[in-house]
């Protein structure tokens, strides 16, 4: 049976685990000295906990900037009814008289004809009222129009509108905020670039994003860069006049004539970056030109807080405890699955978790591999899924199945949902003490890369680059040392892991053809299935002269530690 989805449980504070985590940690044996080769050192800290927004958000710095791409927008708005927030007078109070914030001037509903037809007034006063609550069942889209130099709200009211706006985007609602308050959906702000004035705190809307409007790249980038530097883990986004910001779930897209500049500051021994993000305006434009996934560049942001990844003397290869059967994708090798179950203690006593790749939050029915697995008989069968780190970190109920398996599959797709979803939590670490007892792991395409510590070809918005800028360091890291491709010499990619052995000289190299697969148990691979595995060692090859790798096939193994083929008569 399919593991159950628990209802979120208290939870003790992010980063202070509390009788839970120490009872955790007692049964992983983290303090054991033999559990080094499975050390758990990947942090759940290092990694955004909010995925995503549930709803969109649509930042400008003008009404103008919004009407002007009207037409692109029109069937959105054709559809719902829209409504324009208005800042009222505070409600009296016996401190009524000390309260700062300026009432907005009426706005002129004629303003926003040319949106749609069916508009609609609404008050916004305090989070806590009736007529609020109305607000959120009664308009799917809400545009709020501060005026130019509109000061931020005073306590209580500001903190009172940000939980309300923050309520309609965490039910599924578009909002559309319009001068200073795009500014202040960040998590900081600062109305102008100087220097010796603090950054304020936003709400927070734009997850970790420090906005700037009516951005000019020549004189501003550099400042904002420099700013961001005494903020870590930021991300800065630079808005040009004639532009409309999107985040709808996790992915940045600009409409009108601008740009939207995407930020960070340098850090570590990684660079600033800059990167414009235009209209799409053609079918031929690949969509890194006009798609942005800003969970990935919060994760650049926090690489830069960081040691250097992949580190210059990497641990050597080597699976002491149990083993890992990894997949090339396309198909299983011939009677593997039947192994992987024997590894796992064999029909009678088989209990097995399946591990799905999904972008999707809930999985209906039970998933082909359970079904096969509850065809072969064996003793547990059940899966597991959340995109809820909170969830993968902190509940008991989601991560019991993992404290009795013996064996954990990991499914296909893309392998960065695998890193959004478990790294650095307790269901990571619950997976690396399944190994250290002995069990097996294998897996399938994605499921096969991110046995490594190195996770390779994880960009989030297609998957034609191997190396993938803060999602490097999401490999679940079963073993150390290798980055692993798949679908290997059916889609080409011998000169993308030859890029990457290039870059990272201290990695070895694996990939993968689909129906193949390598089993790992020490530091040995043995090779089975229909295809070629590709050994890519820059200790023993050239980047230029060929070949630049090792071919090992069916019946072949490789000694990892040693970077050789080890030919059948070895064995």
């Amino acid at each position: 049976m399919p593991a159950r989805r628990p209802t979120r449980p208290r939870h003790t504070p992010a980063g202070h685990p509390g009788w839970i985590g120490i009872m955790v940690a007692l049964a992983l044996g983290l303090g054991n000295a033999a559990a080094v080769a499975q050390e758990f050192d990947e942090r759940f800290e290092d990694w955004p906990i909010n995925l995503k927004i549930q709803g969109s958000i649509l930042a400008a710095e003008k009404l103008e900037d919004l009407l002007s791409v009207r037409r692109q927008l029109q069937p959105l708005f054709q559809s719902h009814p829209l409504g324009i927030l208005q800042l009222q007078p505070p409600l009296p109070s016996a401190n009524s008289s000390a309260e700062a914030t300026p009432v907005e001037p009426s706005l002129d509903l004629a303003l926003y004809k040319g949106l749609s037809e069916d508009l609609v007034a609404v008050p916004l006063t305090t989070a806590t009222t009736p007529a609020q609550d109305v607000v959120i069942q009664d308009f799917d889209i809400l545009v709020w129009h501060t005026l130019p130099n509109t000061p931020f709200p005073t306590p209580p009211r500001r903190d009172s509108i940000g939980k309300f706006l923050k309520s309609c985007v965490d039910s599924g609602k578009v909002v559309i905020l319009l001068g200073p308050a795009a500014e202040w959906a960040g998590a900081i702000f600062q109305p102008d670039l100087d220097s010796s004035q603090p950054l304020h705190k936003g709400w927070d809307l734009l997850p970790d994003v420090w906005l700037k409007t009516g951005y000019d790249g020549a004189t501003m980038q550099p400042q904002v860069q420099l700013r961001l530097s005494t903020q870590p883990r930021r991300v800065g986004i630079g808005l040009t006049s004639g532009s409309l910001l999107i985040l709808s779930g996790r992915k940045l897209q600009v409409m009108g004539e601008g740009t939207a500049t995407l930020l960070l500051p340098a850090g570590g021994q990684l660079p600033t970056k800059a990167f414009s993000l235009r209209a799409h305006r053609t079918r031929e434009q690949a969509p890194t030109k006009h798609l942005a996934d800003l969970t990935q560049w919060r994760r650049e942001s926090i690489e830069r807080t960081l040691a250097p990844f992949p580190p210059q003397r990497p641990r050597e290869p080597r699976v002491p405890h149990g083993c890992l059967m990894i997949v090339g994708g396309g198909g299983m090798p011939k009677g593997l699955m039947e192994e992987f179950v024997t590894a796992a203690g064999g029909v009678e006593r088989a209990k097995l978790v399946y591990i799905p790749c999904e972008e999707r939050d809930v999985i209906r029915g039970t998933p082909a591999t359970v079904r096969e697995w509850e065809e072969m008989g064996v003793q547990r069968a059940t899966f597991l899924h959340t995109k809820d780190r909170q969830v993968s970190n902190e509940s008991a109920e989601f991560y019991a199945p993992l404290q009795q398996a013996t064996g954990i599959w990991f499914g296909g797709g893309r392998q960065w949902n695998f890193s959004d979803s478990y790294y650095g939590t307790r269901t990571h670490a619950l997976m690396k003490q399944v190994l250290r007892k002995g069990g097996v792991i294998g897996g399938s395409s994605a499921g096969a890369s991110i046995q490594a510590r190195y996770l390779a070809r994880a960009t989030p918005i297609e998957n034609f680059d191997i190396m993938a800028p803060g999602y490097e360091r999401g490999g679940l890291g079963f073993i150390s040392g290798v980055a692993i491709d798949q679908h290997f010499s059916q889609r080409a990619r011998q000169k993308d892991m030859a890029e990457l052995k290039h870059q990272y000289p201290q990695l070895l190299g694996i990939g993968i053809d689909e129906a193949t697969a390598i089993i790992v148990r020490e530091s040995t691979a043995k090779i089975v299935g229909q295809g070629n595995v590709y050994f890519y060692d820059a200790q023993h090859s050239s980047d230029t002269a060929p070949p630049q790798y090792s071919l090992g096939e069916a019946g072949q193994s490789y000694d990892l530690a040693n970077r050789r083929i080890i030919e059948s008569s070895d064995n």
